[in-house]
């Protein structure tokens, strides 16, 4: 069956206060019958929690809207987009340089090529400037465009030869680009499993893809640099070579340093540098460097320059610094509940984001002990929007409510969840072998014998399966601490990695 899609829904939600007040100033000036029905719709919209469009339909009250609410919906989201891009063009280059190439587009087609050519060539110096090169490119085959519509004399021939040698210096780059990528992409997949044991062919593989980065050493770009060193970083923590590492991930914070311009053209790289910064951090112990970067992920947040989703990678960042912090008894847990509260009190805008976070809380609920804890939080996030976030991150979530029931030995609950998660794997057709051992180890019910849990761990070691970190290095070292009769957190210590 069919759902109604809620992206209408989740652009209104992902707005801000001051991006709403511009939107309806912005629409506010035509008055026509669509303005009207396009703010009563994005009002209804704004004062629903989860999106369901019979409770739309009971707060709308104009009958033509509810009857061709599709095209309402359409009519809307076409208007918020481009609101939100004139709001924000100077902030974006990318946007404004589409807007340069778009106006020389028309004067080109008017035949006033000496205007088109002045748009197209602060394009391109935008370009330049901030490392857009499929954009420059664009602007590259306009100008040829152009070039066709004026006088052909000797300068316009040498300018052709410029362009081109200039094509071709581009190409070269993102080419190089795409090569170090698909090196990355390889590495990620490794860093992704990392609490796994390698095999011999895992680090044979790893170091010759190691050996292919070589030959990029020499790289100029700034934003090839940042890709290269990126992928060098993940090189040493695949091989534990921790502080190697930080003398990659080095190389990018200079190019950071002192440059907030950089900072601002690359605010999700940024994000992305302090966040593989805090993980060698945590294996060495340095646990002062770690708050050096909660107070720079802090500011990013408060930062009105940083773009929504920086914001909130970096308040997911800071979160998980204050929650190792926190286990290693280098901070009160009092501030972690703080944030847990703010957390709370905060309206749900990105589903993600939130469920995320959420199981942030519940591994550290779990870890120390803290059961009720752990149910409160759970059962305080609407399931409906649950069910919306991303799969193995809520699948995450179910198993630690229902290893929790275990250790509570409440059978009903335990039961329930058992079933619950079969249901979701196998609607997904996730259900898979491991999935059924593990389901039919809680099944048993609490108060296994301890060579069970052995069985198990041994049967998780050997397969690299959970790509995405589906159930999670707290389920893992659960069992680690059951099979050795230890606590969590003397595991989590011990194996000095992050879940």
């Amino acid at each position: 069956m069919k759902t109604a899609s809620d992206k209408l829904f989740r652009v209104v939600k992902s707005m801000t206060k001051a991006e709403k007040r511009y939107f309806k100033l912005a629409i506010e000036r035509y008055q026509v019958k669509q303005s009207r029905r396009s703010i009563e719709l994005f009002d209804a919209l704004n004062k629903l929690n989860i999106y369901e469009e019979s409770e739309l339909l009971k707060i709308l009250k104009t009958p033509q809207l509810k009857k061709n609410l599709s095209m309402h919906k359409k009519i809307l989201l076409d208007t918020l987009l481009q609101a939100l891009k004139n709001q924000y063009l100077k902030k974006y280059p990318i946007m404004a340089i589409q807007e340069k190439l778009d106006y020389a587009l028309l004067m080109r087609d008017r035949n006033l090529p000496e205007i088109a050519m002045n748009l197209v060539n602060e394009a391109v110096a935008k370009c330049k400037e901030y490392e857009c090169w499929e954009k420059q490119l664009e602007a590259y085959e306009l100008k040829r465009s152009i070039l066709v519509l004026v006088e052909r004399t000797k300068a316009i021939f040498e300018e052709e030869l410029v362009l081109l040698e200039e094509e071709k210096g581009l190409l070269a780059d993102i080419n190089e680009r795409i090569e170090m990528l698909k090196v990355q992409n390889h590495l990620q997949q490794f860093r992704d499993n990392s609490y796994q044991v390698h095999t011999e062919e895992d680090i044979h593989l790893i170091n010759e893809l190691g050996k292919q980065l070589d030959k990029h050493l020499t790289l100029e770009a700034p934003s090839n640099q940042i890709t290269l060193q990126f992928a060098l970083a993940d090189f040493y923590y695949n091989k534990k070579d921790y502080v190697k590492q930080i003398e990659a991930l080095d190389k990018i914070g200079k190019l950071f340093e002192g440059n907030p311009k950089f900072i601002q053209k690359n605010p999700n790289h940024y994000c992305k540098y302090l966040q593989c910064r805090m993980l060698p951090n945590y294996h060495l112990r340095n646990f002062e460097a770690m708050k050096a970067l909660k107070v720079e992920l802090d500011r990013l947040q408060t930062d009105e320059n940083t773009p929504i989703i920086t914001k909130e990678l970096a308040n997911l960042n800071a979160t998980r610094i204050v929650r190792e912090l926190v286990i290693a008894g280098e901070e009160s847990a009092e501030v972690f509940e703080a944030m847990r509260k703010e957390w709370f009190n905060q309206p749900v805008q990105n589903v993600l984001h939130a469920v995320l976070v959420l199981r942030l809380f519940l591994s550290y609920d779990f870890m120390v002990g803290d059961y009720q804890k752990l149910l409160d939080t759970y059962f305080y996030i609407d399931k409906k929007m649950l069910d919306k976030g991303p799969f193995y991150t809520t699948l995450t979530c179910k198993y630690i409510v229902m290893a929790t029931y275990f250790e509570l030995d409440n059978v009903d609950m335990l039961s329930y969840w058992v079933r619950n998660i079969r249901y979701t794997l196998k609607r997904e057709g996730r259900y898979g072998d491991i999935e059924k051992l593990i389901l039919n180890f809680f099944q048993k019910g609490p108060q296994p014998f301890q060579k069970e849990y052995q069985k198990l761990l041994a049967i998780f070691h050997q397969r690299i399966v959970y790509k995405d970190d589906c159930i999670g290095n707290v389920f893992l070292y659960w069992l680690m601490a059951k099979a050795s009769k230890k606590t969590i957190l003397e595991v989590h210590n011990e194996e000095s990695a992050t879940i």
